[in-house]
Formats: structure tokens, sequence, C-alpha cells
């Protein structure tokens, strides 16, 4: 009797929204829900009573789509995919990095994924290109990675390591000596009013200075520092800006643009609002936006920084240039800015 009753439940629209899912009639039987403003996670579920109840599952099954596990009450989970190849030889390996994984460890997120460890641990399976690695599979063994450079946790975007220590000398070499050259693309706050549409931002920055251990301006302690600006294009209260960094400052170009008047957007340390902003809206730059505000989502939901470009000049014979393709949630609100300014 109890399945017919709970198939007689006539289906309601706001199963469908992708919101909360919350149902339970009967304590200790079913609880699902999904959270919207945790990307990439899928359905955390409760327990399910012995025989339990096959018309609700159903019911839930098809608001939450293909993929749903009507046994075990497992819903549809995103794997993440932590990078890219994007260069492969015998010396380096180039990846686009995803928001959100460190390069490197860090004392307090032991046990959290890190890029160096996840890239070695696929090298040691199947190596890109074809290229040989010194690890087999089904050896155990990991391959030896050597961090010449990194990018914030939050940032996506290009990241080259290294593959033997001669390799690693040489790019530390590079890097430390300024002769590599790095462009970003950042997503920021407000217009900027740079002559020309340019602006060379030399403020002296001072890593871990103030309680919350951020990078901060400090023309008294902090260490020299260079940035280079371009403005790309604007709408709304929003800019596409292009950063061409000198000098490797933790967070560098956030607080640079931050202590400008133009934080990068999502930026939970140094941005607007921090820790507090939801996302950039569609609807908070396009002019006569006639969507659902309820149903409205944003179109990028993390940090707005992207490591682009990067060039090797005294990397073989005749230098070595790469670029990382914009992530898809960011190309989109890049292309809906261009849009909207009538540039696109």
């Amino acid at each position: 009797m109890l399945p017919g009753l709970i198939n007689s439940i006539p289906p309601s629209p706001w199963y469908a929204t992708g919101r909360v899912l919350r149902f339970s009639p009967f304590p200790g039987i079913l609880k699902i829900r999904k959270k919207p403003d945790r990307p990439g996670r899928g359905l955390y579920c409760g327990t399910r009573a012995a025989g339990g109840i096959p018309g609700m599952m159903r019911r839930f099954g098809d608001a939450m789509g293909d993929g749903y596990d009507e046994r075990t009450c497992i819903g549809p989970v995103k794997r993440q995919n932590f990078f890219s190849i994007l260069y492969e030889d015998g010396d380096i390996i180039a990846v686009n990095k995803a928001s959100g994984i460190s390069v490197g460890g860090e004392r307090w997120e032991e046990n959290v994924p890190r890029l160096d460890r996840v890239l070695a641990d696929a090298l040691g399976g199947a190596a890109a290109g074809g290229v040989e690695t010194a690890a087999p599979p089904g050896t155990g063994r990991r391959n030896r990675l050597y961090t010449v450079h990194r990018i914030d946790k939050e940032t996506s975007g290009l990241v080259v390591f290294a593959k033997n220590a001669a390799a690693h000398r040489i790019l530390s070499g590079a890097f430390e000596s300024r002769g590599v050259k790095k462009i970003y693309t950042a997503v920021v706050h407000g217009k900027p009013l740079w002559p020309g549409g340019g602006l060379l931002c030399e403020l002296p920055l001072l890593p871990n200075g103030d309680k919350k251990h951020r990078t901060i301006v400090d023309k008294y302690r902090g260490k020299p520092s260079s940035t280079g600006f371009k403005l790309l294009v604007s709408a709304g209260n929003y800019s596409v800006i292009e950063a061409r960094p000198s000098t490797g400052r933790t967070h560098q170009i956030r607080v640079h643009l931050a202590a400008l008047g133009h934080p990068v957007v999502c930026d939970p340390l140094y941005g607007k609002n921090a820790g507090t902003e939801k996302g950039v809206y569609l609807s908070s730059f396009k002019r006569k936006w006639r969507g659902d505000a309820f149903d409205e989502k944003p179109l990028l939901r993390r940090l707005g920084l992207h490591a682009l470009e990067l060039s090797l000049p005294a990397y073989g014979d005749g230098g070595l240039r790469l670029e990382a393709p914009l992530p898809r949630d960011m190309g989109a609100l890049i292309r809906q800015i261009k849009k909207t300014a009538g540039v696109l």
C-alpha cells in the first residue's frame, strides 16, 4: 500500500528546479538533497528502510536525470578534471590547470589533491604523446616532476613542470631572471579609466602582511613588484583585463588590481564583498535582460583569473610559446561581455 500511495503523488515542478530537494514523510526512509552552491557535487542521500520505496526512488531519479541509481540512492556525480595536457617533450610538460587545485603541497592541506601528484600519477600510467616515462604501469612508483613555478589555487590556466633536474635548473633560472613572459586574463569590477587603456602598476608587496595572511601593499617593507595592465573590453560594471606580471609575488595580480580599485570578480580574499560574492550574473550587465530572476544561474562563480600564455625565449632553438584556452565558464562570461559591448 505504501509504494502505491507514494506513486500516486503527482510530480511537482519544484522537484526539477535543481535547487534543494528534501522529502521525508516517514523518518528514516528517504532524504535527498542537492546543493546548487557547490559545483561538482552530486546528491547527498540519507538512509533507506528495508524494502524501500521504488516509486519514490524513480520519481526523484526522473527529477535528477540520467545516471541515477535507484538501488543505491546515488545520483549523478561529476568527475572533476584537474588538468589537460597542452605540451610535452622529454624535458617538460605543460598543463591547463583547473581552478580549485593547488600546484604543490600546502602545510594546512596535506591530504587534499595537488596538481604535481595527480599529474605524476597520470604519467605513471600512459604518458601523453607516446613519451616514455620512468614509472611503467603497475610498478607503484611515481614519476618525479619538478615544480618550476606556481599559480594560485583559485586561478586556472597554464602551469609548466620539469621532468628532470637539468630542465628544472634551466627553467628556474629563466623565471628568476625574468626571462619568461607571462600573460593573464582577468575579469574585474568596474571600468578602468587608464590613459590609453593601459597602466603599469609598481606598488611594492609584502606577503603574509596581515592577520588573514594576505599579501598587502607596503611601501616600506614590501618587495618591488611590477604588473602591466591593459583594458580589453567593458560592459556594465565589469571589464576584461590583460595582465603581464614582470615579478612573481604571491597574489600579485589580485592585490595590484584590488589596490587600483578594480578587484578580480569572485575573489574571496581581495575582492569586492570578499567571501560573500555569489558570482557574476548575466542580468547584472546585459541591458534589457528578460530572464527569470529566480532560475538564473551565475556565468562564473569562482575567481575570474586565468593564466593564458607563457613564453620561454631561451627554450630550445627558437624558444617556446604556450597558450592555455579559457575554461568554459570564464570563456562564456567574456563572450557575453563582448556581445553586450558590441565587439563580438
